[in-house]
């Protein structure tokens, strides 16, 4: 899996830019780091099925995590908005060329889910988005 999320955090970096970056990090709670430029992106492993294919080979199922986080410290509405850009950004990236079986590391991506989340432990709106890639490798 460590080549998938390292897969994930390349094209990323190479093909978007203003986010905070990271790969396998703690969870970010500071929404001070989501408000800087775009927002904060944590990437991380998720589960892994494995299934007989045939009686020699395994399908497994494979489910990175992209968590992405913004914050603005006056508007909800403009929170959801920039949230709503960087998802749609992102499963841009990935649905194309570049991302369709993350360089390689899978054998293709048979759909995502988007999870949303609103930290209300906080006088800022500081909102997140999590979108589960889901992909097929035959081993």
């Amino acid at each position: 899996m460590s080549t998938i999320t390292r897969a994930i955090e390349d094209l990323l970096k190479e093909h978007t830019s203003g986010y905070d970056i990271n790969r396998n990090p703690r969870r970010n709670s500071d929404p001070n780091a989501a408000s800087r430029g775009k927002g904060w992106i944590g990437i991380y492993k998720g589960p892994w099925d494995m299934a007989k294919h045939t009686t020699t080979r395994f399908k497994n199922e494979v489910n990175p995590q992209i968590e992405i986080q913004v914050c603005n410290l006056e508007s909800g509405d403009k929170a959801e908005d920039d949230l709503e850009s960087s998802v749609n950004e992102i499963l841009t990236l990935l649905s194309g060329p570049h991302g369709r079986n993350l360089s390689g590391t899978i054998g293709q991506t048979t759909g995502y889910k988007v999870e949303y989340d609103i930290n209300r432990a906080t006088d800022a709106y500081f909102y997140s988005a999590t979108i589960t890639i889901k992909g097929e490798v035959l081993a």
